[in-house]
């Protein structure tokens, strides 16, 4: 599913589909209220300030997006620069 927004009473994704999602691409994000949104989703095994240096770091590239992996092989994995650059 394509989305340009992720959650709002209006429109963006279901919670139902956000909460079954296994692999999350995110794209550059200018909302402060939906990167804590997203990050408060996706839990609290890392911090606010290393979830914005990962999605800065991953967007900062050409056609770069941060991938956020739900369901990884390892714990250390769940986190990539697009698909192949594992972040911790």
């Amino acid at each position: 599913m394509l989305t340009q927004t992720y959650c709002t009473k209006e429109a963006g994704i279901a919670r139902p589909i956000r909460e079954n999602c296994t692999l999350l691409c995110l794209w550059k994000v200018k909302d402060q209220n939906q990167l804590k949104r997203i990050h408060d989703e996706i839990g609290n095994d890392i911090s606010l300030e290393k979830f914005d240096q990962m999605l800065e770091y991953a967007t900062s590239k050409l056609y770069g997006f941060l991938t956020v992996d739900f369901c990884p092989k390892k714990p250390e994995y769940a986190f990539r620069s697009n698909f192949n650059e594992y972040l911790a």
